[in-house]
């Protein structure tokens, strides 16, 4: 790694300790200059502004979300398996739990420390896309099983995504609760969940 890359890794990681315990809007560049050490110049030379900075630093959770947002709706995915076993490592919240674990800190500072920043209603986002993913999961599935009921109301898929990413929210919020009650949580709505898609979609 060179030498401007190692600085700018070294601006990341101070930066995003600041974040972390303070959230974007209480932060100033001027701030980030004195915990880092780098005269405001060399800070604006990497970014150009506050927010700039702030991107780069949630940028790779934010891809792994959307991977994981993509993966969703894969052909090994579309098929009745999921309704027909206890427990499946498909169910969303399942899914999920794994990046929550890696990447606590990143996705705290996304979901409750990004007032002022251009994540700041980044729920909202991730609310949509949960519900375009759901919306296109029914109607490829309608695609392969031509008998499942399909006719599922947009704002329904909405509330249920809301839903979805208020529980991630709260995995995020009591991240230090442990492992194995999360796990037990994950299942018993995972099954909770899944049977309420199965009326629904009478499966």
């Amino acid at each position: 790694m060179g030498k401007d890359n190692q600085t700018r890794e070294r601006l990341l990681f101070l930066a995003k300790k600041e974040f972390l315990r303070r959230g974007f809007q209480k932060v100033s560049m001027r701030d980030i200059s004195a915990v880092t050490g780098m005269a405001l110049g060399n800070i604006y030379y990497y970014y150009k502004t506050k927010d700039e900075l702030f991107r780069d630093i949630l940028h790779p959770v934010l891809l792994q979300i959307q991977a994981f947002i993509d993966s969703h709706n894969t052909t090994s995915k579309l098929n009745t398996h999921f309704f027909e076993v206890e427990h499946d490592g498909d169910a969303i919240l399942w899914h999920f739990s794994p990046l929550v674990s890696k990447n606590c800190d990143d996705l705290h500072l996304l979901f409750f420390g990004s007032r002022g920043s251009s994540f700041e209603n980044y729920s909202e986002i991730l609310i949509q896309k949960f519900t375009d993913m759901g919306m296109e999961y029914i109607r490829r599935m309608k695609e392969i099983y031509p008998n499942i009921n399909s006719n599922i109301d947009p704002f329904f898929m909405h509330v249920y995504a809301a839903i979805q990413v208020s529980v991630i929210k709260e995995f995020i919020h009591h991240r230090k609760i442990p492992k194995d009650k999360l796990q037990t949580f994950s299942e018993t709505y995972s099954s909770y969940t899944k049977a309420g898609w199965k009326y629904l979609m009478r499966v």
